[in-house]
């Protein structure tokens, strides 16, 4: 299931708050990093535990131009 997933991904996307782009996952991906992906998010449902780190976000705005009234 996570492999489907991972291959779904986009391409040439910023990297998140853990600096790891989706190329990471897409191509260096195996079954045993998939293993420990899923056994992790089980272990946070199943606990109701989120690391703090989860509910960070990067907000970069991008300036579109200048308006002049």
């Amino acid at each position: 299931m996570i492999q489907c997933l991972v291959k779904k991904t986009y391409r040439n996307k910023s990297a998140g708050y853990d600096k790891i782009c989706n190329e990471f996952y897409k191509f260096g991906s195996c079954k045993n990093l998939c293993v420990i992906i899923a056994w992790f998010f089980n272990a946070a449902l199943h606990h109701g535990y989120l690391p703090d780190s989860f509910n960070v976000s990067i907000v970069n705005p991008i300036p579109k131009g200048r308006v002049t009234n």
